[in-house]
This record gives structure tokens, C-alpha cells and sequence, in this order.
């Protein structure tokens, strides 16, 4: 196995020893019922059988020889009597009558044999793997959160396509080829022996080189293509990763920095594609000297056994064929080997997590087996945890607590001192290192998970909604809810009204990862599908976070109202959302410092109480205010109102399909229809290669010399039956001169062939990474508008921009020089034929297309290009990519079985499809790979028929028959350029200074909502600040310092500008790097440092064993939501921007590092303009101007103090987020 394909496929525990072959056979064989395993042996047998043909037809073309060679003696001979000559015709009938019946006898026995091994092999391998796919995703959904923590969700999705895709591809019809061909082999050799073991022994030595070759060529080409694809996969998580990320990217001016990455990748795939163009080059040119050696070494070689008379010219046609036939079903074989030996191994991972028995919290043997009754009270102990990937640090300390039934429970602290943790230690996501946690006096860990979980729902602070619609992500949290129940829960959530808004109401799609709605959207949609399974306990873990005052206040009552009668813990860093609570726990570094309900943690004049005087909202008056920090614009927007920076649309979007789950030819046929572009022409994609074009010349000139090879080859076979009608001394040198020819031809072929495959493989990478390139830098460089379409998600650019761009590659490889060199070879080939035999030639002819296509399809199934997946299959990985993806909101919403159901009914759709098509598959792949038979049986039955007539020398019949047939048997890989050449053309065309922010009657509306107005005839000015937009305003002017943002320069624009969104995000790297991100100069160490303790980050970072080099995950999944959020507060201030965007920007902090984070900030904006969308108005309070938008339009602005004494909108909104009213003052 290569190094590449093993570093892909171990899986995390790799460190044990790898299973046996025999074991991992064994164990894929026991997902086959009896049936299918009569099935597999009468396949197997088929296959044995099927592989007679092929040898046996050696013998067939040695007595066809011999026939041709006698007759022609008898034509030459002039002693000869008329009546004698006459009787040698009539036999020379008989013999090729039985002939040519012995052809269509043996495309009988193949047509048979092929249908009976595919058909059954290929319906029982897919059996076998839907039940391993089902199995495997089970066992995955069983596999414990340590185990999703040290596993990548990468790592997964190869488990789930890539390793279960090799071993479908390596199972089935690849058993069969690869038994058909070893024993084709066998038999072809056995045979060339048993005709003449001397002349066998002569060649011998040339076999195995030949077959060498052919086995060098597969792993060369197979080992530097896994090399390039994973380097072109490695770019294309480069390009995923920016292009999900693309506003941060493009806020951050991270664009260069992007397109570096990704072209630094990108030349060390050419690379490799250059050394697999070069090592192709090499060898199959080798192949063509040994092959042409081994026609000239034969008949050489066997001129002297024909001269001493021990052999006939039959006879050594019969053992050349033989060797030759052997020779090509090794080679054969040895790639379908391959694929069963990369089975082997994809499989190996995949039983790893299949048969692993090790007891896990999820499927703990020791847990009650049923449901019973409980008080719904929750104690720990004394609980202290570690998460196993961090075991170095301790989260819990000692922790206890207890709830009684009924009460409401408040964890408060910061950033992670282990609140959450507490949620999912007592939903047993993993298991506590010491003490213990109890419900109803029972301890947790002997609780039935489902059980577990369906008596405690939980909202989390980043809420996960699937890629379905609103109902049914509702409806996950209680499948058999009616409408009406589901209604009443979004008007319990205070989610109806924004729902019904949607012109599909509650079918509307939220997009992959919710993307479709706002954070308060999801959020609300979250609490709705908890309240609907009605749990006994309610853990609410930052569930109000991402609400406005308004909204916030309307569901804090709805879950005040359903935590009646139901014990409810609060993780909470508003203090507002807590203060009704029966107790307030205060955790600091994972220890419980402080404990009582509010009041007495008040009078306690402790931490608690620090919180919350730092979070007060009173009616100040201006003079309350003091000094005001300059420069600080807030706007208070409501969740459905907001002029969202997550968001983009415009009224120019490009428009691209559905493309997911279809190949890459209806994908893009459908993508040029949308667009309304026309397919690319040949030329077009050639001009693309204009800076290539020596090479391209080179290889032109190549392919039309190479174009008379195989008519002149036919020419020579002709030659050499027609030399073995002479006399002994003629027939020897006539036979070794045309020997000697074969041998030249072969070597100038060869030339030609490494001169074409260099140069059109060269030009082929060189094009490829200038199209990756430019259409990556188009990307990036888009307007943030053109993203807003759904068509064009993160997943569909980074497939379009590596597909589209491979598919082109396609057009322009080393078959193109094939196709010019069919063109011209066929023209020649036809011409000889008419000349030698017009009536041969054309029956030929007119039989040829049919060849060519059963050759194309027989060769593309061996090498497995026919297969396709369905729709049905991709649809069932990407929902379980999406579910273990999610894995803990599938478990606290006891979503298994419910998801397992809906993934199974998809896998049994592909069966079902599978199962039809592999019948189907049989009886094509039957005549596919028995046509020729018929062909020659035909064509030899007619050319008889002209000798007999005397209409045709025998020897032309050879000439005019192999001078067709010869093109069409070699034009394979030339024919299967054409699909591609047509995937090539669909794909071909489609590819600040000081300052001041002015807002100009400025109206707004997202395209795909068109008959919402989200901002209607907005103005206003700010100096000396600046802003940002991420959108072109469909009416009015957005204006830095005069000058309108779409007339200025976009990257001096963004350079100036910092933005924190609601939802950081951080790339798959350290915490340094994502610190430095888009900077183009070099940072000190200093001002790193300077950052993170603005962001009151520097200590949490420094904590940490690896401090600034620990790797933050994919999306920063390793850091909690505050500690994510302080890191992008850290990045926003490391660029000193001349502007500071803040949108929501401590929403996820905890009241003191929001305190610290919020005293820096205003720090910061005495030097910057700053702009906060804020719901939390304790943070803007200090603002030189609130902005209060609603519906559309300005309704206030105005400092804090005039705003209060105005006692409108504004003033109601502190009223609702006021956290302990007057008598706490």
C-alpha cells in the first residue's frame, strides 16, 4: 500500500497491529446471507469458465494462420492441377467454416460466463457493502465524545466515502476480473507450452518484462495520481475553509494570504504530474519496444523452427498469441488486485470501529434496561473532570451541588471554568473522572442513554439546526408531534411570527448549519424543538444569548413559564436571565467560589455582585453619564430587522444548480443552462494553452507519426503469414526481414509516444493549476454578494473549482494526441482497406462502430469508469456526515434511531437500484467483452466467401480485415477521451485615511426576500469614524470621508477595518496563526501580547500547554464559544484598524471578561471609530450616538441620556434588560 493511502486510511487507535487479511475477508463475508454466498462460488466458478475464451482463441487464429498460409502455398504453386487446387479451396471452406463457427462458440461461452460472474458478483458485493454502510454509521453513532474528539470529522468523512468506496470498488465483479484474468494467464501459457514448449522457453524472457512493464506503468501511475489527489485534496480544503469562511477572509484582507496556500499546494501537485506524465511516457513506450520486440522475437525466432520443419506457421502464431493473451490478462490483472488490496486496507479502519468491543459510556452494558420513574433532581458529588484530549487540564474541581425537583439552578462564571461542562457530564457525553453525579438519587451512569436523554432537553449557546426544514428540525425533538403541537411551541418560543414571514412558512429549508437565518432565528427554533419533547429537565446553556432586549425578555418568559414544574440549570453570562433563580452558582476555575440565590450574593458584596454592577442598566441621566468616550456609533436592531454582516446577497448574484447529487455531466449541463452559456469548443480550451503552445506542436507532429502504426503493423502481419507460404530459404529471410520490422516500428513508436505524452501531459498540469488559481482568485475576489445565493454554498464552489477544473485538464491530456492519431490512422487504415478489398472493407467498416464501442465499454468497466453512484447513496452520506457532525445535538435530541431510519430508507433506494442495474450490467458487460468473437467470425466468414469466389487474394483478406480492425482493437484509450473531452467543454465556460461614515438615504433588501425591506431611506453621519459594507444599498450611498465605498479601494478599505462578528470564526490552525491572519508585515511578539490582554485573552492562552501554537480545530471547535470569541477580538485589535466593527461582539463572554473585554474596547475607541450592533445595551451606553432601527427605518438616535429621557423604544428596551431593577440600585 502506498504511503499516501495508509496515511489516509489508519484510523486514530493505528498504534495497534493491523488484522489480518483472512480476518477482514472473513469479516465481509458474513454480511452475506447463504444465498449470496451460493451466489459468490457460482460467480467465482463463471469467472473461471469465462476465462477459457480468451486462451482457446489463440488456437482458433493459429489454424486460421495455417489455413491462410496452405491456401496461399497451393495459390503460388504452378505445378499445381486445376482440379487439385479446386479441392484444396473446398477444404480451405470447410476449415474456416468450422473456424469462424469456433469464433461464435467461444463469444457465446464468454457472453454467459461474463453475465453470470458480473451479474451475481456485482449483486452480491452491493449487498454486502449496503449492510456494512448501514452497520458502520450505526457503530459510528454509537462511538463515545472522546472518540469524535480525537477523531476529525475529516477523518470521518473518508471513513464514510472514500474507505467504504474502495471497498466497493474492490469487492464484487473485482474478484471475478481478478480470478478471470490470473486464470487466463494460466491456461494462455499452458498452452503456448504445450504447442511448443522450446519456442515458449525462447521467449519467455521477454514476458516477464512485458508484463513488468505493465505492472510498472499501474503502480507508477496509480502511486503518483494518489500523491497528486491528495495534495489536490489538501487545496481543496484550503479553498473550502476560505470560501466557508469567505467574509471573515475578505474582512481580514486574507485573500493573498488564501491564494498563496493554495498555490503553494497546487505546484506540488503539478509536480507530481509532471513525474506521472514522464513515468507514463517512459512506460508506455517501454511497452510498446517489448511488445513489437516480442511480435519480432516470435516470428524471428520461429522462421527457424518453421525451416527445420519441427513447426508450421500456425503453430507459432498459436504460441505467440498465446504468450501474448498471457502477458495483457497479467497485466490486467494486477490493477483489479490492487483495488481488492486497497479494499483490504480501507476496510481495515472501518472493523476497527465495527468490531471494537471496548466498553464505552454509549454502549455501557451496566445501565438500566428500561425507563422508570424519577424525581427530577440532580446532585454531584464531588465531581472533578478532565476531557480525555486535555488531560493535563483539570476543568472540574470538587464539585457539588444539588437541585432539588422543581427548582431553577444558575451556573454563572467565565469563560471556561466549566459551566457547559456540567451539561454534558449530566448527560453523560463523557464520564467524570471522580465523584458523582445522581437524577432522582440514581446515578447517571446507570441510566438508559435514550431515557438519560429524552428526561433532560437542553438548548446550547451555538445551536445546531440541520439541512431540513423549519418543521422538521422541530419535529426532531418529538417525531409524532402534530402541526398543531408544533405551532404552539414556535408561539411558546416566541419564533411564529418571524417563521410565517417565510413564504414557505414551515417547510422553508434553514440551510446547511441553519446558514438561512439569523442567530436569533436559530436559536429561537432551538428552544422551540427542546420545549416540544416537554422534558423533566431543561438545561438552558447560554440559551437567550443571541436574542435582542425585546425578544429576549418575551422568551425568558416562555422558559421561566416552562421551567414550571421542572428542575432547570442555567449557564448564563446575562446576569438579567438568572436573578428569579432558586440559587446562583459562581464557578471559577472550575470550582463553585460562591453559592446562594441573588439577593444574598448581593448583600455577600462578592464576585456575583461585582458581576452584576458591571452589567446594570439605570435610567442615568446625562449627567449620570460623565465624559463620553468618542467616536462609538451603536444600532439596536431586531433579530429579524438587523443589517446582518453574516449575510450577503445582490441583485447580480450568479446563479449555479443544484449540483450535489449529480455527476459532474448533468451538474454542469444544468449550470450552463442556468446561465445560459454555451459548451467551450476544442479550440477555446486550446487557446487556453497558448503560452504552451511549442509543447502542443511538439505533440501534434508526434500523433501524425505515430498515426501509420497500426495500419503498417496490419500490413506487416499480412507480410509475415504471406513469407510463411515461401520456400525455406525465401520464407527465412523474407520472415526475419519483417521481423526485424516489427522491432523498428515498435522503437520509433515508442519515440513518438514519450515525445506526445510529455508534452500534452505537461501542458495538461500547467493548465490545470492556471485554471484552479484564477478561479480561486475570482472567488476571493467576488463581491460577498455573490455568495448570498444558496446555489453558490462553500461545498458547491470548492467541488465546481476542483472538478470543473480537472474535467478541462481532461481536454487537453495525453488522449487528445490519441484522438488525432485515431483520426489519421483510421483514414490510412480505411484507404489500404478499400485498396486491398473494397467488399471486405466495407462490411468492416460498417461493423467497426460497434467494436469500437464494445471495446470502450469493456475497458471501462474493467477499469471501473462505468460505475456511478446514485442519487440515493449520496443523499445517505451526506445526511450522516451532517448528523456525526453534530453528533451531541443528535444525542440530546435522541435523533439515532430516527436519523439511522431515514439514512436506511435512502440505502435501500441505492440497493434497489444497484440491485436492478447489476443484471442489466451483466448482460452488457457479456456482450461488451464477446463482441469481437462475433466481429471476426463475420468478417473471416465473409472474406471466405470471396476466396472461394476468387474475388480476393487470401493475403489481402488479412490486409483489408486487420487494417480496420487493428485501429478499432488499439483506440481504447483514444475513444474514452471523448466523454471527458465533453465534461471539459461544459466545464470550459463557466469559470483610507482619518475619515468619516456618511449613510445617504440608503434602502436595503435581500434578493432572495425580496419583498422584505430591511432598511428604508436610512441616514446618517459619523465623524470622524469609518464603516463597512458588505453590500451594494439598492437605493442611496454608503460614504467614507466623502468619497462612496464602491469607488474605493477595497482592500486599503478593509485594511482599515476590523469586524467581529456575532459567530467568530477561526481557521484550522494554532491560536498564532489565527492571530496574524491577513497581516502582511511582520508581528512582534509584544503586540501579540498587547491583544490578548485587550481581549482579556493573554491568560487562558498562556495556560495552555502549547500557549499560542495550540490548534484551535476546525471552526475552533477546541475552545469554547467565549474563548473563540476573545481570540477574534485579539485579531480585530492586532491589525489596529483606523475602524472597529462590532457585532455583538462579547455576546458569548461571561459578565466579568465582557467587563474587562468592554473597558479595552473603550479604550480602544479613543484612538478608533467604532460601530457595535448590540442587543446586550449595557455595552453601548457610552456611545456618542445610538441609532434605534426599526422596520426598516430610524426611529431614535441620540446619546444614552437623551434617548432615556425621550421614554420610547429605547428606554422600554433597558426597562426589559434592567437586571435587578431600582431596589438593587
Amino acid at each position: 500500500m502506498d504511503s499516501d493511502e495508509s496515511t489516509v486510511l489508519i484510523p486514530p487507535n493505528a498504534s495497534k497491529s493491523e488484522p489480518s487479511k483472512f480476518y477482514l475477508v472473513s469479516s465481509l463475508l458474513r454480511y452475506a446471507t447463504r444465498l449470496e454466498k451460493l451466489m459468490l462460488i457460482v460467480g467465482i466458478l463463471a469467472s473461471i469458465l469465462c476465462a477459457f475464451s480468451i486462451p482457446l482463441l489463440s488456437i482458433v487464429i493459429g489454424d486460421i494462420g495455417r489455413n491462410f498460409i496452405d491456401l496461399t502455398k497451393d495459390l503460388h504453386n504452378q505445378t499445381i492441377a486445376p482440379e487439385e487446387l479446386d479441392k484444396e479451396l473446398q477444404i480451405f471452406g470447410i476449415l474456416m467454416h468450422r473456424n469462424c463457427l469456433g469464433y461464435a462458440v467461444l463469444g457465446m461461452w464468454s457472453t454467459f460466463f461474463a453475465f453470470v460472474q458480473t451479474s451475481f458478483l456485482v449483486y452480491v458485493g452491493e449487498n454486502i457493502i449496503y449492510r456494512l454502510r448501514r452497520d458502520f454509521i450505526a457503530e459510528l453513532l454509537k462511538q463515545d465524545a472522546e472518540w469524535f474528539d480525537r477523531t476529525s470529522i475529516g477523518t470521518i468523512s473518508t471513513y464514510l466515502n472514500d474507505n467504504l468506496e474502495r471497498i466497493r470498488e474492490g469487492t464484487g465483479d473485482k474478484i471475478g476480473l481478478t480470478i478471470q484474468f490470473f486464470t487466463e494467464f494460466t491456461i494462455s501459457f499452458a498452452i503456448s507450452f504445450v504447442y511448443s514448449w522450446k519456442m515458449a522457453v525462447s521467449l519467455i524472457a521477454v514476458a516477464p518484462i512485458m508484463m513488468a512493464t505493465g505492472v510498472l506503468n499501474t503502480w507508477l501511475s496509480s502511486k503518483f495520481s494518489k500523491k497528486q489527489n491528495a495534495l489536490y485534496a489538501e487545496a481543496g480544503n484550503i479553498a473550502s475553509q476560505a470560501l466557508g469562511s469567505i467574509k471573515t477572509v475578505i474582512a481580514l484582507n486574507g485573500q493573498n494570504q488564501e491564494i498563496t496556500k493554495y498555490e503553494s499546494v497546487l505546484k506540488k501537485a503539478r509536480m507530481e504530474g509532471y513525474r506521472k506524465a514522464l513515468s507514463g511516457a517512459l512506460s508506455r513506450g517501454a511497452s510498446f519496444i517489448i511488445l513489437c520486440g516480442l511480435q519480432g522475437a516470435a516470428f524471428f525466432i520461429g522462421s527457424y523452427y518453421v525451416y527445420d520443419g519441427v513447426l508450421d506457421g500456425g503453430t507459432v502464431m498459436i504460441v505467440f498469441y498465446s504468450l501474448l493473451f498471457g502477458c495483457f490478462a497479467f497485466s490486467e490483472a494486477w490493477p483489479q488486485l490492487s483495488s481488492i488490496g486497497s479494499a483490504i486496507g480501507a476496510a481495515s479502519p472501518i472493523f476497527d470501529i465495527i468490531n471494537n468491543t471496548h466498553e464505552t459510556i454509549e454502549n455501557s452494558a451496566n445501565r438500566y434496561s428500561q425507563d422508570i420513574e424519577l424525581v427530577a433532581s440532580v446532585e454531584f458529588n464531588n465531581v472533578s473532570f478532565a476531557y480525555p484530549t486535555r488531560c493535563d487540564t483539570t476543568v472540574l474541581k470538587g464539585v457539588s451541588f444539588k437541585a432539588e425537583e422543581g427548582e431553577t439552578i444558575a451556573l454563572v462564571g467565565a469563560s471556561g471554568s466549566g459551566k457547559s461542562t456540567i451539561v454534558q457530564l449530566l448527560l453523560q457525553f463523557y464520564e467524570q473522572s471522580a465523584g458523582t453525579i445522581k437524577i432522582g438519587g440514581h446515578d447517571v451512569s446507570n441510566l438508559d442513554l435514550k431515557f438519560l436523554r429524552k428526561f433532560a432537553g437542553v438548548v446550547s449557546q451555538e445551536p445546531i439546526l440541520f439541512n431540513a426544514t423549519i418543521e422538521e428540525n422541530i419535529k426532531f425533538g418529538k417525531p409524532q408531534a402534530t402541526e398543531t403541537e408544533v405551532i404552539a411551541t414556535l408561539r411558546k418560543a416566541n419564533a411564529y411570527d418571524f417563521v410565517m414571514q417565510f413564504p414557505k412558512g414551515l417547510k422553508t429549508m434553514v440551510g446547511e448549519r441553519g446558514t438561512q437565518l439569523s442567530g436569533g432565528q436559530k436559536q429561537r427554533l432551538a428552544i422551540a424543538r427542546t420545549l416540544l419533547r416537554n422534558p423533566r429537565i431543561l438545561l438552558l446553556d447560554e440559551a437567550t444569548s443571541a436574542l435582542d432586549a425585546e425578544s429576549e425578555a418575551i422568551v425568558q418568559r416562555a422558559l421561566e413559564n416552562a421551567s414550571q414544574g421542572r428542575t432547570t440549570l442555567i449557564i448564563a453570562h446575562r446576569l438579567s436571565t438568572i436573578r428569579n433563580a432558586n440559587r446562583i452558582l459562581v464557578m471559577k476555575n472550575g470550582e463553585i467560589v460562591e453559592m446562594g440565590s441573588h439577593s444574598d450574593l448581593l448583600a455577600a458584596e462578592g464576585i456575583y455582585s461585582e458581576l452584576v454592577h458591571s452589567q446594570l442598566m439605570n435610567d442615568f441621566d446625562e449627567e449620570d453619564i460623565g465624559p463620553l468616550s468618542p467616536s462609538r456609533l451603536s444600532r439596536s436592531l431586531s433579530s429579524e430587522q438587523q443589517f446582518d454582516f453574516h449575510r450577503q446577497t445582490s441583485h447580480q448574484s450568479a446563479s449555479a444548480p443544484q449540483s450535489e447529487q449529480k455527476n459532474d455531466m448533468d451538474r454542469m449541463k444544468e449550470e450552463l443552462r442556468e446561465e445560459g452559456a454555451q459548451r467551450a469548443t476544442l479550440w477555446q480550451i486550446l487557446k487556453m494553452c497558448k503560452s504552451d503552445v511549442f509543447l502542443i506542436t511538439l505533440a501534434t507532429l508526434s500523433s501524425i507519426i505515430q498515426a501509420v502504426h497500426y495500419p503498417f503493423i496490419s500490413l506487416l502481419f499480412a507480410n509475415i503469414v504471406e513469407s510463411f507460404s515461401l520456400e525455406k530459404e525465401e520464407m527465412l529471410s523474407h520472415v526475419q526481414f519483417w521481423a526485424l520490422m516489427f522491432v523498428a516500428i515498435g522503437i520509433a513508436k515508442a519515440f513518438t509516444v514519450w515525445v506526445q505524452y510529455i508534452s500534452l501531459g505537461y501542458t495538461a498540469e500547467r493548465l490545470s493549476l492556471r485554471l484552479r488559481l484564477n478561479c480561486f482568485k475570482s472567488l476571493l475576489h467576488a463581491k460577498c454578494s455573490f455568495f448570498d445565493d444558496p446555489h453558490n454554498s462553500p461545498t458547491r464552489l470548492a467541488t465546481r473549482l476542483s472538478t470543473d477544473s480537472s474535467n478541462i485538464k481532461l481536454a487537453v491530456d495525453p488522449r487528445l494526441g490519441g484522438v488525432l492519431t485515431l483520426v489519421i490512422s483510421a483514414f490510412i487504415g480505411i484507404s489500404l482497406s478499400y485498396y486491398y478489398g473494397w467488399k471486405l472493407a466495407t462490411l468492416t467498416l460498417a461493423m467497426a462502430p460497434i467494436l469500437l464501442y464494445a471495446e470502450h465499454c469493456f475497458a471501462g468497466y474493467v477499469s471501473g469508469a462505468a460505475r456511478t453512484d446514485s442519487k440515493a447513496l449520496e443523499n445517505s452520506n451526506k445526511i450522516a456526515a451532517e448528523a456525526l457532525e453534530n453528533v451531541k445535538t443528535v444525542r440530546s435530541l435522541h435523533m439515532e434511531s430516527q436519523l439511522l431510519g431515514i439514512i436506511d430508507t435512502h440505502l435501500q433506494d441505492a440497493r434497489g437500484e444497484i440491485k436492478r442495474k447489476s443484471f442489466i450490467q451483466g448482460l452488457a458487460f457479456g456482450f461488451a467483452g464477446s463482441l469481437f468473437f462475433y466481429f471476426y467470425s463475420i468478417c473471416f466468414f465473409y472474406g471466405v466467401y470471396l476466396i472461394l469466389h476468387r474475388e480476393m487474394e487470401p493475403v489481402n483478406v488479412y490486409r483489408a480485415l486487420f487494417s480496420i480492425s487493428f485501429v478499432v482493437n488499439n483506440s481504447t484509450s483514444a475513444t474514452a477521451y471523448f466523454p471527458d473531452y465533453i465534461k471539459a467543454a461544459y466545464a470550459g465556460n463557466k469559470h483610507i485615511r482619518d475619515g468619516a461614515v456618511e449613510v445617504n438615504d440608503v434602502s436595503f433588501h435581500y434578493e432572495q426576500r425580496p419583498n422584505q425591506v430591511i432598511l428604508d431611506g436610512v441616514s446618517l453621519t459619523l465623524e470622524p469614524g469609518k464603516t463597512i459594507a458588505f453590500y451594494e444599498c439598492t437605493t442611496g450611498n454608503v460614504k467614507i470621508d466623502s468619497i462612496d465605498v464602491k469607488n474605493t479601494n477595497l482592500y486599503h478599505l478593509r485594511e482599515n477595518l476590523s469586524l467581529v462578528s456575532q459567530e467568530p470564526t477561526l481557521f484550522n490552525g494554532s491560536i498564532h496563526e489565527n492571530l496574524i491572519y491577513g497581516l502582511n508585515r511582520v508581528v512582534e511578539s509584544s503586540e501579540i501580547n498587547e491583544a490578548l490582554k485587550t481581549a482579556n485573552a493573554f491568560d487562558f492562552v498562556n495556560s495552555l500547554p502549547l500557549k499560542l501554537n495550540t490548534l484551535v480545530g476546525d471552526r475552533g471547535t477546541q475552545l469554547s464559544g467565549g474563548q473563540k470569541q476573545r481570540i477574534a477580538i485579539a485579531r480585530a485589535v492586532l491589525r489596529n484598524p483606523k475602524v472597529l466593527l462590532l457585532d455583538e461582539a462579547t455576546s458569548a463572554l461571561d459578565a466579568d471578561s465582557e467587563k474587562l473585554v468592554q473597558k479595552a474596547l473603550d479604550t480602544a475607541s479613543e484612538r478608533l471609530s467604532t460601530v457595535v450592533v448590540a442587543h446586550r445595551l449595557s455595552t453601548i451606553v457610552n456611545a456618542d450616538k445610538i441609532v434605534v432601527i426599526k422596520a426598516g427605518k430610524i426611529v431614535e438616535s441620540g446619546t444614552h441620556g437623551e434617548l432615556m429621557k425621550l421614554k420610547k423604544s429605547y428606554w422600554r428596551l433597558t426597562q426589559k434588560q434592567n437586571s435587578s431593577g431600582s431596589n438593587n440600585q
